[in-house]
């Protein structure tokens, strides 16, 4: 996590954070919290592919605010799941693709907690 960059933050990140293998990463609420805080406008999704058969989704994200419009896209499938999420692999997609978005909008490099938990995360 860039800490220069959330030197300026009005939220409380500390409530939004995890750790996963000794590292710290920002949850996807924290990304929000801190997104709002610069300016966050509006997130659009838009489903690009949906295959219930093989469990396959496929999102696009595009966070947009007053720094710009930042876009991302994440794949959920039951290779990149573990078994308490097999049944929700349409909003983990969703949910990767926001994440990314996100990320993008604050200048975040880092890995968000959703995306580092889960097989498949980038």
């Amino acid at each position: 996590m860039e800490k220069c960059r959330l030197m300026n933050r009005r939220t409380d990140l500390s409530r939004h954070k995890t750790r996963i293998k000794g590292e710290e990463y920002l949850r996807i609420h924290g990304l929000l919290a801190l997104a709002s805080d610069h300016g966050l406008e509006e997130i659009h999704t838009v489903p690009i592919k949906l295959d219930p058969e093989q469990q396959l989704a496929i999102f696009s994200a595009v966070a947009r605010g007053s720094r710009g419009s930042y876009s991302a896209h994440a794949v959920a499938d039951p290779s990149s799941l573990s078994g308490r999420l097999l049944a929700s692999w349409v909003q983990v997609a969703e949910s990767r693709a926001v994440a990314r978005a996100l990320r993008h909008y604050c200048g975040i490099g880092a890995t968000a907690g959703e995306d580092e938990r889960l097989p498949g995360g980038d």
